[in-house]
């Protein structure tokens, strides 16, 4: 009896001897996977990265009479214009206007601009907005559209433009009651 109690301590110690073993390689390849991911660098879209780049914020002092004026439209929810399936988008819009009165005034022409809005979300494709140069272009388009009410005729590739360039153009982007459109919100499904 005492010799078959000696291999079943032999046994067990050869089973725990494995399970620290194999313990011990899955802890070793857990650490390899998490260095192996946090010195992996994702690839960036230079035209991205130029976006970024530009667009981030300047320190500066805070100056009231500069400060950002914001009109916040109700959220979106629209079809998209998918063939394939039933796809929809949520988006909450921001307007970034000049000052107070262009606020009032895109208040006053809300219905149309919001009518504007939905039409250009329904003729858009999930495809289309997913990746950040369509949410640009989705940005611009809407801005053209709630200037339209306000007797501004924009086109989309001019506000696609970082830097308008000649004295012309630059008065005309100076007069602009809409600055930029923001999204608090983007939902696709």
């Amino acid at each position: 009896m005492s010799a078959a109690i000696a291999a079943l301590g032999a046994s067990l110690k050869k089973g725990r001897m494995k399970i620290v073993l194999i313990m011990a390689v899955l802890l070793l390849l857990l650490g390899t996977a998490a260095l192996v991911a946090s010195r992996s660098v994702v690839p960036v879209d230079e035209e991205d990265a130029e976006f970024e780049a530009e667009h981030q914020a300047k320190p500066g002092a805070y100056d009231a009479k500069s400060a950002p004026v914001f009109v916040q439209l109700e959220t979106f929810t629209a079809n998209l214009a998918d063939r394939d399936s039933d796809r929809f988008i949520q988006v909450g819009v921001t307007l970034e206007v000049v000052d107070p009165k262009a606020a009032e005034q895109i208040k006053a022409f809300m219905p149309v601009i919001r009518n504007n809005i939905l039409l250009v979300l329904t003729n858009k494709t999930s495809d289309a907005v997913r990746e950040p140069v369509g949410k640009r272009r989705l940005a611009a388009e809407i801005r053209a559209q709630a200037l339209r009410p306000l007797g501004h005729s924009v086109k989309v590739e001019e506000l696609l433009d970082e830097e308008p360039s000649g004295s012309f153009r630059q008065a005309k982007w100076a007069r602009l009651p809409i600055k930029a459109v923001h999204f608090s919100t983007f939902i696709v499904q």
